[in-house]
């Protein structure tokens, strides 16, 4: 999760403050897991997960299950209706956290235009998938229903890690 802002399109920031992160700790990623209660209901996210907490079952590598067409032999696999449900659960909270960090570091905020770009999955080929999964990202709120906030698929991951280092990002 990067961040820039026009007109002067300065280099993009890494976000580094992830929850749960301990004192003045940093980190460029967080996990992409969610952690469910025993209703089903999606309770905590990324290094929030404690794996020592029985109460919880934590969801984890359900991106792979977006692609109705990934075949594996692993025996907890998640159907594509259950990694859709994990994933917009992941983005929700992944929206939430990203939302409130620009709230309390960016003045009006609300008033701010805003694109979010993703990328997908270099082997992805059908085009509906980027359309769902765009759907799902816009359903978890980065869309926001608001004419200030629009999502898009940018690029590939392959296009996204060439452009970052052919940058000298690395």
């Amino acid at each position: 999760m990067a961040y820039s802002k026009g007109p002067e399109w300065t280099e993009p920031k890494c976000l580094q403050d992830w929850p749960e992160l301990v004192g003045s700790a940093l980190a460029n990623k967080v996990r992409t897991q969610v952690g469910y209660d025993a209703s089903g209901r999606a309770r905590t996210w990324g290094l929030l997960c404690d794996g020592d907490d029985n109460s919880i079952t934590i969801k984890e590598y359900f991106k792979l299950y977006l692609n109705p067409a990934h075949r594996d032999n692993y025996p907890d696999r998640p159907s594509v209706h259950e990694a859709k449900r994990y994933f917009k659960d992941y983005m929700t909270f992944l929206f939430n956290h990203v939302d409130d960090f620009f709230r309390k570091s960016h003045p009006r905020w609300d008033a701010e235009k805003v694109e979010y770009l993703f990328s997908i999955p270099t082997t992805w080929k059908n085009p509906s998938q980027s359309a769902e999964i765009e759907r799902l990202i816009n359903e978890a709120g980065f869309g926001g229903g608001n004419a200030l906030r629009r999502v898009k698929i940018a690029q590939t991951e392959a296009e996204a890690a060439a452009v970052y280092a052919a940058k000298g990002q690395f």
